[in-house]
């Protein structure tokens, strides 16, 4: 045991958030453990093992490595670290020297005080060991008694004899009497036990005895992980949830036709690894770039003749573990098409082909609809609701993501899934991120604590324990209890309440029905807004109808009334037209018999003088005389014909007359040029 803990478990207190979940109060930790690491190596690529034993060493607090990549999960968020290979290694892309500043600052005030805590208590009590050693056996006393300690309202109550802790019972009594500051520091270190045994998966407070009866059937990857058959890095947490699973006391099983798919992967690779080692004898030096089975064979070195023995002896490996075989051929159950080609599109990311690896995969995936309806109908016959871990009875354990997300995706959510990750199991059993309704124990634990720095910890696991019982029998009760414990301001009723001879589940119920009261008056309220809102809704629709038949009507009379206006200068355009077409011509007839009667008399007048003299000529030569005649008349008609269609004395008249007609007919400059184009162009 490290002696760092003590200081550790009040730097955990230190850095709990209450409105955060308690697993943001281990990445302080987890942050400087990664600090360590960068300053320490000039390469930025770690694995989560030496992650695991950085944190451990620096402050004697081991985190199952499940969580902790749950934790790295978090800081990939914050764009602190990228994982690689499925989170087993991860690189830092972003300095934590801030992160690490902070938390050398909480850790130096943290070690004064803890340090100062063991002192006095040496001083007290004439106690001759080491420091270090006192560190340890002070957080022996807190694992053992944890439960029979009473810290609340700032003081310590400890009402229990014991010779092996009786120096430390009576320093403890002293202090809450006598000295304030070393009583909260107790605080802080009894708090961060507390939290520490959340995910501290070495004590046995996690066991619940509700999971008895629990059945978890085993996937091949799971078991394979187990037999160190796969990636190193993924034996270490598949062996952790395993030993968790154990001390749960459930009962842990395999189908036939799984050990049968254990068989032949391991045959299958036992041939590639035959026929192909001379192909990966240039990367044998680094076995770990080889995943799956038959990296595990490489990084192991096994032999030919041992990997037969291992496959021969899978049933006696699976019977040595405690592991049931059970026989999944006598389930009759008809699949239809629709879910493994749904389930087939989620886990391969493609629609089902012709070739023979597409009917390897059709057939894998029917193998898991299968379970899958095997398992619905183990639990209907045991007649229990599945709405969490504790009472689901049968689950199936995968370490296949895409294989939990598609039955997560067809679970309705008041039931727990038929097959679920390692991940979300570690999870449940920890009580630390709990899955569907088995969130219960947890939330109503973060929301105690986000309400009150130490709660008593009888009461928080009589609370704990008495909502669970409850969740089996009707979870929206235990909703409602939540609800009303959420919302105590004062836990010290709480205390009392479940302190008392009253029966805890009636108190409790009795909570819940206050709250369905006020959850009933409170939807009846909100339905009646609901009423009323959807009235004035109706009435707004059918105003905005209204409003919206009135401007159709106006639009479509605004329309008639311009097609009239229009229609009517259309008119007063024709009457001008036809006004000015008739003016212009009787103008033009004038204009040329104007002109002509000058030009004839202009002609005569030239006629006459010249046939004076044309007559004095012989009269064989007359007719030349009266040729020039008529060629004068035809020409002087020509030119006053052509003068007389177009004259500056003409285009005056047309212009005077257009004026008139235009204010008559009340047209504009546009109209009467658009009249000119139709109609004529002068």
């Amino acid at each position: 045991m490290n002696d760092q803990i003590l200081t550790s478990l009040s730097i955990i207190t230190a850095f709990h958030n209450k409105n955060h979940s308690v697993l943001e109060t281990f990445l302080p930790l987890t942050e400087y453990g990664i600090a360590l690491l960068c300053n320490e190596s000039d390469s930025w690529h770690f694995d989560i093992d030496s992650l695991k034993t950085k944190i451990y060493n620096s402050s004697g607090i081991m985190i199952n490595t499940l969580t902790l990549k749950s934790l790295l999960k978090r800081l990939k968020k914050e764009k602190h670290v990228e994982l690689l290979e499925q989170g087993n290694y991860f690189r830092v892309i972003a300095s934590l020297r801030d992160e690490q500043d902070t938390y050398l600052q909480v850790l130096a005030d943290n070690h004064r005080k803890v340090h100062k805590f063991v002192k006095k208590y040496k001083e007290h009590t004439d106690d001759t060991r080491e420091e270090n050693e006192i560190t340890i056996w002070i957080y022996d006393f807190i694992c053992e008694y944890r439960k029979f300690i009473d810290v609340s309202n700032n003081e310590i109550y400890t009402q229990f004899e014991c010779e092996k802790y009786q120096s430390l019972l009576s320093f403890l009594s002293y202090i809450n009497e006598y000295e304030s500051e070393l009583t909260d520091t107790f605080h802080s270190i009894y708090f961060g036990a507390n939290i520490y045994s959340l995910i501290n998966n070495s004590q046995t407070s996690i066991v619940r005895k509700e999971l008895e009866n629990l059945v978890v059937y085993l996937d091949s990857n799971f078991v394979l992980r187990l037999m160190d058959l796969q990636e190193s890095a993924f034996t270490t947490e598949t062996t952790e949830l395993f030993n968790t699973l154990k001390e749960n006391k459930i009962k842990l099983k395999i189908f036939n036709e799984t050990i049968e798919e254990i068989k032949n992967v391991l045959n299958y690779y036992l041939s590639i690894y035959k026929n192909n080692a001379e192909q990966y004898s240039t990367i044998l030096s680094s076995t770990e770039n080889i995943n799956g089975v038959l990296g595990a064979y490489f990084r192991r070195k096994l032999s030919f003749a041992q990997i037969v023995k291992l496959i021969d002896n899978v049933e006696k490996f699976i019977g040595e573990q405690g592991i049931v075989i059970d026989y999944l051929s006598r389930y009759k159950i008809d699949i239809q098409n629709e879910s493994i080609n749904k389930l087939y599109e989620i886990k391969y990311g493609v629609q089902e082909n012709d070739d023979d690896s597409s009917k390897y995969r059709i057939k894998k995936c029917e193998h898991y609809i299968q379970i899958i309806e095997v398992i619905k109908y183990l639990r209907s016959r045991s007649h229990q609701p599945s709405s969490c871990l504790g009472n689901s009875k049968y689950i199936f354990l995968t370490c296949d993501l895409k294989l939990n997300k598609y039955c997560y995706n067809i679970t309705p959510n008041y039931k727990f899934p038929c097959i679920i990750s390692q991940e979300m199991l570690a999870n449940d059993l920890l009580l630390f991120s709990p899955t569907v309704f088995n969130r219960i124990a947890f939330h109503l634990l973060i929301a105690l604590y986000r309400t009150s720095n130490y709660i008593d910890v009888h009461t928080l696991d009589k609370l704990k324990d008495t909502i669970e019982e409850v969740a089996k029998e009707n979870p929206t009760d235990a909703s409602f209890i939540i609800e009303a414990t959420r919302n105590c301001e004062n836990y010290t009723e709480l205390n009392k309440l479940l302190n008392d001879d009253t029966d805890d589940k009636q108190q409790l119920l009795s909570l819940a029905e206050e709250r369905k009261a006020i959850a009933k008056k409170n939807d009846n309220i909100i339905k009646n807004q609901q009423i009323r809102l959807e009235e004035s809704e109706l009435a707004v629709t059918e105003a905005s109808e209204r409003i919206k038949d009135l401007e159709n009507k106006l639009k479509r009379a605004t329309e008639k009334e311009q097609q009239i206006m229009l229609q009517q200068k259309e008119k007063q355009k024709n009457l001008f037209a036809f006004e000015m077409s008739v003016y212009i011509k009787k103008l033009k007839c004038i204009s040329v018999c104007l002109c002509s009667v000058f030009a004839l008399a202009s002609v005569i007048t030239a006629i006459v003088t010249g046939l004076n003299y044309w007559f004095k000529l012989p009269f064989k030569d007359s007719w030349w005389a009266y040729m020039l005649a008529a060629i004068c008349i035809t020409g002087s008609l020509i030119g006053a014909i052509y003068n007389g269609m177009d004259n500056k004395w003409l285009q005056h008249q047309i212009y005077k007359n257009e004026a008139s007609l235009s204010k008559k007919y009340e047209l504009d400059q546009c109209d009467i040029d658009d009249i000119r184009k139709k109609y004529w162009k002068h």
